[in-house]
Protein backbone atom coordinates (compact mmCIF):
# COMPACT_ATOMS: atom_id res chain seq x y z
CA UNK A 1 0.00 0.00 0.00
CA UNK A 2 1.23 3.49 -0.88
CA UNK A 3 0.29 6.31 1.53
CA UNK A 4 0.93 9.97 0.77
CA UNK A 5 0.70 12.75 3.37
CA UNK A 6 0.07 16.36 2.37
CA UNK A 7 0.85 18.73 5.25
CA UNK A 8 2.26 22.18 6.16
CA UNK A 9 5.51 20.88 7.69
CA UNK A 10 8.15 23.45 8.52
CA UNK A 11 11.90 23.03 8.84
CA UNK A 12 13.88 25.53 10.93
CA UNK A 13 17.64 25.90 10.46
CA UNK A 14 19.49 26.25 13.78
CA UNK A 15 23.01 25.72 15.07
CA UNK A 16 23.46 22.72 17.35
CA UNK A 17 25.87 22.26 20.29
CA UNK A 18 28.77 21.58 17.92
CA UNK A 19 28.02 24.79 15.99
CA UNK A 20 26.73 22.97 12.91
CA UNK A 21 23.63 24.04 11.02
CA UNK A 22 20.84 21.51 11.35
CA UNK A 23 17.18 21.49 10.35
CA UNK A 24 14.73 21.02 13.23
CA UNK A 25 10.99 20.70 13.40
CA UNK A 26 9.33 23.64 15.19
CA UNK A 27 7.50 22.69 18.43
CA UNK A 28 4.04 22.33 16.93
CA UNK A 29 1.74 19.39 16.30
CA UNK A 30 1.76 18.94 12.51
CA UNK A 31 5.48 19.51 11.94
CA UNK A 32 6.33 16.87 14.56
CA UNK A 33 3.50 14.32 14.37
CA UNK A 34 3.11 13.91 10.60
CA UNK A 35 6.77 12.96 9.92
CA UNK A 36 6.66 10.55 12.88
CA UNK A 37 3.39 9.05 11.61
CA UNK A 38 5.00 8.60 8.17
CA UNK A 39 8.06 6.93 9.72
CA UNK A 40 5.88 4.53 11.73
CA UNK A 41 3.84 3.62 8.65
CA UNK A 42 7.03 3.06 6.64
CA UNK A 43 8.42 0.76 9.34
CA UNK A 44 5.19 -1.25 9.26
CA UNK A 45 5.84 -2.11 5.61
CA UNK A 46 3.96 0.65 3.78
CA UNK A 47 5.43 2.78 1.03
CA UNK A 48 5.12 6.32 2.37
CA UNK A 49 5.57 9.78 0.93
CA UNK A 50 5.22 13.30 2.33
CA UNK A 51 4.64 16.52 0.40
CA UNK A 52 4.91 19.67 2.49
CA UNK A 53 3.55 23.07 1.56
CA UNK A 54 6.67 24.57 3.21
CA UNK A 55 10.36 23.96 2.52
CA UNK A 56 11.43 20.99 4.65
CA UNK A 57 13.16 17.62 4.44
CA UNK A 58 12.87 14.12 5.87
CA UNK A 59 15.12 12.50 8.47
CA UNK A 60 14.11 9.11 7.06
CA UNK A 61 15.79 8.53 3.68
CA UNK A 62 13.32 5.76 2.83
CA UNK A 63 10.37 8.18 2.80
CA UNK A 64 9.64 10.01 -0.45
CA UNK A 65 9.73 13.74 0.29
CA UNK A 66 8.93 16.84 -1.72
CA UNK A 67 7.57 20.31 -1.01
CA UNK A 68 5.40 22.96 -2.65
CA UNK A 69 7.29 25.95 -1.25
CA UNK A 70 8.17 27.46 -4.64
CA UNK A 71 4.87 26.66 -6.32
CA UNK A 72 2.27 29.29 -7.08
CA UNK A 73 -1.42 28.40 -7.21
CA UNK A 74 -1.62 28.58 -11.03
CA UNK A 75 1.40 26.23 -11.32
CA UNK A 76 -0.63 23.25 -10.18
CA UNK A 77 -2.64 23.18 -13.37
CA UNK A 78 0.52 22.28 -15.31
CA UNK A 79 0.74 19.00 -13.37
CA UNK A 80 4.58 18.96 -13.24
CA UNK A 81 4.76 18.27 -9.51
CA UNK A 82 2.16 15.54 -9.86
CA UNK A 83 4.07 13.92 -12.75
CA UNK A 84 7.26 13.94 -10.67
CA UNK A 85 5.42 12.19 -7.83
CA UNK A 86 4.03 9.47 -10.10
CA UNK A 87 7.46 8.89 -11.65
CA UNK A 88 9.41 8.65 -8.36
CA UNK A 89 6.79 7.38 -5.90
CA UNK A 90 3.91 5.97 -7.91
CA UNK A 91 0.19 6.55 -7.67
CA UNK A 92 -0.85 6.58 -3.97
CA UNK A 93 -3.66 4.40 -2.67
CA UNK A 94 -4.41 6.85 0.14
CA UNK A 95 -3.89 10.60 0.41
CA UNK A 96 -3.99 12.03 3.94
CA UNK A 97 -4.37 15.84 3.97
CA UNK A 98 -3.45 17.54 7.26
CA UNK A 99 -4.97 20.99 7.96
CA UNK A 100 -7.61 22.53 5.69
CA UNK A 101 -6.75 26.24 5.33
CA UNK A 102 -4.03 25.73 2.75
CA UNK A 103 -4.87 26.54 -0.87
CA UNK A 104 -1.70 24.92 -2.24
CA UNK A 105 -2.71 21.61 -0.68
CA UNK A 106 -6.29 21.91 -1.92
CA UNK A 107 -5.26 22.65 -5.52
CA UNK A 108 -2.61 19.91 -5.51
CA UNK A 109 -5.16 17.38 -4.24
CA UNK A 110 -7.46 18.01 -7.22
CA UNK A 111 -5.28 15.69 -9.29
CA UNK A 112 -6.03 12.86 -6.84
CA UNK A 113 -9.75 13.61 -6.80
CA UNK A 114 -9.77 13.21 -10.60
CA UNK A 115 -7.89 9.88 -10.25
CA UNK A 116 -10.35 8.76 -7.54
CA UNK A 117 -7.69 8.21 -4.89
CA UNK A 118 -9.11 7.69 -1.36
CA UNK A 119 -8.68 11.03 0.41
CA UNK A 120 -8.67 11.43 4.19
CA UNK A 121 -8.68 14.94 5.70
CA UNK A 122 -7.28 15.54 9.20
CA UNK A 123 -8.49 19.07 10.17
CA UNK A 124 -6.44 19.23 13.40
CA UNK A 125 -8.81 21.49 15.27
CA UNK A 126 -9.72 23.69 12.29
CA UNK A 127 -13.46 23.15 12.88
CA UNK A 128 -13.45 23.97 16.59
CA UNK A 129 -15.59 26.89 17.77
CA UNK A 130 -12.48 28.86 18.73
CA UNK A 131 -10.81 28.33 15.35
CA UNK A 132 -13.97 29.27 13.44
CA UNK A 133 -14.41 32.44 15.51
CA UNK A 134 -11.13 33.85 14.18
CA UNK A 135 -11.44 35.68 10.84
CA UNK A 136 -15.09 34.65 11.02
CA UNK A 137 -16.31 36.00 7.66
CA UNK A 138 -13.38 34.64 5.68
CA UNK A 139 -13.91 31.21 7.22
CA UNK A 140 -17.63 31.27 6.49
CA UNK A 141 -16.79 31.84 2.84
CA UNK A 142 -14.12 29.15 2.96
CA UNK A 143 -16.51 26.63 4.57
CA UNK A 144 -19.05 27.22 1.81
CA UNK A 145 -16.40 26.16 -0.70
CA UNK A 146 -15.09 23.35 1.51
CA UNK A 147 -18.50 21.71 1.79
CA UNK A 148 -18.35 21.20 -1.97
CA UNK A 149 -14.77 19.93 -1.73
CA UNK A 150 -15.66 17.56 1.14
CA UNK A 151 -18.19 15.82 -1.09
CA UNK A 152 -15.25 14.19 -2.92
CA UNK A 153 -13.23 13.02 0.11
CA UNK A 154 -13.55 9.55 1.63
CA UNK A 155 -13.40 10.46 5.32
CA UNK A 156 -12.41 13.02 7.94
CA UNK A 157 -9.89 11.99 10.61
CA UNK A 158 -10.46 13.38 14.12
CA UNK A 159 -7.85 13.29 16.88
CA UNK A 160 -10.45 12.58 19.58
CA UNK A 161 -14.19 12.21 20.17
CA UNK A 162 -14.64 15.92 20.90
CA UNK A 163 -13.19 16.84 17.51
CA UNK A 164 -15.32 14.18 15.85
CA UNK A 165 -18.43 15.85 17.31
CA UNK A 166 -17.23 19.28 16.06
CA UNK A 167 -16.75 17.94 12.52
CA UNK A 168 -20.10 16.15 12.58
CA UNK A 169 -21.93 19.44 13.28
CA UNK A 170 -20.65 20.85 9.99
CA UNK A 171 -20.51 17.65 7.91
CA UNK A 172 -23.23 15.40 9.39
CA UNK A 173 -23.28 13.01 6.41
CA UNK A 174 -19.52 12.40 6.14
CA UNK A 175 -17.62 9.42 7.48
CA UNK A 176 -15.40 10.39 10.44
CA UNK A 177 -12.81 8.15 12.08
CA UNK A 178 -10.62 8.81 15.15
CA UNK A 179 -6.84 8.34 14.96
CA UNK A 180 -4.77 9.98 17.72
CA UNK A 181 -1.17 11.13 17.49
CA UNK A 182 1.61 8.81 18.58
CA UNK A 183 5.18 9.32 19.77
CA UNK A 184 8.47 7.44 19.52
CA UNK A 185 10.56 6.37 22.53
CA UNK A 186 14.17 7.44 23.12
CA UNK A 187 16.66 6.37 25.83
CA UNK A 188 18.63 9.62 25.38
CA UNK A 189 15.69 11.61 26.77
CA UNK A 190 15.76 9.59 29.99
CA UNK A 191 19.45 10.47 30.44
CA UNK A 192 18.52 14.16 30.53
CA UNK A 193 16.05 13.44 33.34
CA UNK A 194 18.71 11.62 35.38
CA UNK A 195 21.25 14.42 34.85
CA UNK A 196 18.94 17.13 36.22
CA UNK A 197 17.37 15.11 39.07
CA UNK A 198 19.92 15.90 41.80
CA UNK A 199 20.25 19.57 40.82
CA UNK A 200 16.50 20.10 41.09
CA UNK A 201 16.48 18.67 44.63
CA UNK A 202 19.11 21.23 45.71
CA UNK A 203 17.22 24.20 44.25
CA UNK A 204 14.26 23.82 46.57
CA UNK A 205 11.80 25.07 43.95
CA UNK A 206 9.10 23.18 42.10
CA UNK A 207 9.65 23.90 38.43
CA UNK A 208 6.34 23.91 36.52
CA UNK A 209 6.51 24.34 32.76
CA UNK A 210 4.51 24.61 29.57
CA UNK A 211 5.95 23.68 26.16
CA UNK A 212 4.27 24.73 22.91
CA UNK A 213 3.23 27.71 20.89
CA UNK A 214 2.03 30.70 22.88
CA UNK A 215 -1.62 30.71 21.83
CA UNK A 216 -3.21 32.35 24.86
CA UNK A 217 -6.78 31.07 24.41
CA UNK A 218 -6.50 27.67 22.73
CA UNK A 219 -3.50 26.60 24.83
CA UNK A 220 -5.12 27.95 27.99
CA UNK A 221 -2.17 30.15 28.96
CA UNK A 222 -4.55 32.81 30.27
CA UNK A 223 -5.80 30.30 32.87
CA UNK A 224 -2.26 29.27 33.81
CA UNK A 225 -0.84 32.79 34.06
CA UNK A 226 -3.78 34.27 35.98
CA UNK A 227 -3.59 31.37 38.45
CA UNK A 228 0.15 31.90 38.90
CA UNK A 229 -0.44 35.62 39.49
CA UNK A 230 -2.96 34.79 42.25
CA UNK A 231 -0.45 32.33 43.77
CA UNK A 232 2.35 34.92 43.87
CA UNK A 233 0.10 37.56 45.43
CA UNK A 234 -1.10 35.11 48.08
CA UNK A 235 2.17 33.36 49.05
CA UNK A 236 5.09 35.24 50.60
CA UNK A 237 7.52 32.31 50.46
CA UNK A 238 7.34 31.18 46.83
CA UNK A 239 8.07 27.52 46.13
CA UNK A 240 6.95 27.41 42.49
CA UNK A 241 8.79 28.75 39.46
CA UNK A 242 6.92 28.89 36.15
CA UNK A 243 8.56 28.25 32.77
CA UNK A 244 6.96 28.99 29.39
CA UNK A 245 8.93 27.27 26.63
CA UNK A 246 7.94 28.02 23.05
CA UNK A 247 7.40 30.90 20.67
CA UNK A 248 5.03 33.67 19.68
CA UNK A 249 3.45 33.42 16.22
CA UNK A 250 2.29 36.28 14.02
CA UNK A 251 -1.31 35.10 14.14
CA UNK A 252 -1.14 34.98 17.94
CA UNK A 253 0.03 38.61 18.08
CA UNK A 254 -1.79 39.27 21.36
CA UNK A 255 0.10 36.59 23.32
CA UNK A 256 3.30 38.56 23.83
CA UNK A 257 1.45 41.55 25.31
CA UNK A 258 -0.69 39.32 27.55
CA UNK A 259 2.37 37.57 29.02
CA UNK A 260 4.21 40.85 29.59
CA UNK A 261 1.16 42.43 31.27
CA UNK A 262 1.02 39.50 33.72
CA UNK A 263 4.76 39.77 34.36
CA UNK A 264 4.40 43.45 35.30
CA UNK A 265 1.83 42.49 37.95
CA UNK A 266 3.89 39.69 39.50
CA UNK A 267 5.41 40.51 42.93
CA UNK A 268 8.45 38.42 41.89
CA UNK A 269 8.68 38.53 38.06
CA UNK A 270 12.01 36.66 38.09
CA UNK A 271 10.04 33.52 39.00
CA UNK A 272 8.43 33.53 35.53
CA UNK A 273 10.83 32.49 32.79
CA UNK A 274 9.83 32.77 29.13
CA UNK A 275 12.25 31.31 26.57
CA UNK A 276 12.53 29.36 23.35
CA UNK A 277 11.74 28.02 20.90
CA UNK A 278 13.81 24.88 21.42
CA UNK A 279 14.57 22.11 18.95
CA UNK A 280 16.16 18.68 18.95
CA UNK A 281 18.17 17.73 22.02
CA UNK A 282 17.90 21.23 23.51
CA UNK A 283 14.13 20.69 23.77
CA UNK A 284 14.63 17.50 25.80
CA UNK A 285 17.21 19.31 27.94
CA UNK A 286 14.67 22.00 28.88
CA UNK A 287 11.89 19.48 29.53
CA UNK A 288 14.20 17.54 31.86
CA UNK A 289 14.62 20.65 34.04
CA UNK A 290 10.92 20.60 34.91
CA UNK A 291 9.32 18.80 37.84
CA UNK A 292 5.81 19.17 36.45
CA UNK A 293 4.68 19.61 32.86
CA UNK A 294 1.34 21.39 32.53
CA UNK A 295 -0.83 21.50 29.39
CA UNK A 296 -3.88 23.68 30.19
CA UNK A 297 -5.26 23.61 26.62
CA UNK A 298 -8.93 24.21 26.05
CA UNK A 299 -8.88 22.05 22.92
CA UNK A 300 -6.28 19.40 22.16
CA UNK A 301 -6.18 16.24 20.10
CA UNK A 302 -3.49 14.07 21.63
CA UNK A 303 -0.73 16.62 22.35
CA UNK A 304 2.80 15.56 21.42
CA UNK A 305 4.29 17.45 24.36
CA UNK A 306 2.36 15.32 26.87
CA UNK A 307 3.09 12.09 25.01
CA UNK A 308 6.80 12.91 24.77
Amino acid sequence: MKILHLAPIKGVRKRDGENRNRTYRPPEGISVSVPKLAEAQRKSGKKVGVISSFASSSEDSKIYWDDLSEYKIFSFFSGNKYKKLIKNFGSPDILNIHDIYNLKQIFFSLHFIIKRVKIFVTPRGAFSEVALSRSKYKKKLFLYFYKIYAYFIFSFVALNKNEKDQIKKIFPQKKIIIIGNGVDYSDSRNLHLQTHHDRKLLEGFINIGFLGRFDIHIKGLDILLKSYLKYQKKEKDLKIKLFLLGEHRVREFDSKKFIEDIRLELPKPQMLEVSGPYYGESKWEELAKLDILIQPSRTEGMPNTVLE
